[in-house]
């Protein structure tokens, strides 16, 4: 019994403290907001100098680019929901069911 209150006075602080943190990294991004806001409403500033610049565009590019499915995975999987796919909405909503559940009891 007693190992069983210790562990559960161990959770419960280590809860208490993960709930402090997340209140102390809200608390300090509102704190930036306002500091934010305070900074740059001086209203005479001038327009970022990356604004319109195309190079910085370049940057996020490859980062969308979806390449051709050489191996023909991509088709066969696709195939398959499309073949299957009352099975697999209701499969996908199990899953998030199930989190629901597992998050909330």
């Amino acid at each position: 019994m007693a190992c069983r209150r210790l562990w559960e006075c161990l959770l419960n602080l280590l809860n208490f403290l993960l709930t402090l943190t997340g209140l102390a990294m809200v608390g300090y991004g509102a704190y930036l907001l306002v500091e934010w806001n305070t900074a740059s409403s001086a209203g005479n500033d001038p327009v970022s100098p990356t604004s319109g610049h195309p190079e910085f565009s370049k940057f996020g590019r490859s980062m969308i680019y979806i390449p051709a499915d050489v191996t023909g995975n991509f088709d066969t999987i696709y195939d398959f929901l499309e073949h299957h796919w009352k099975i697999a909405k209701w499969v996908a909503l199990g899953a998030v069911v199930l989190e629901v559940i597992v998050e909330y009891y």
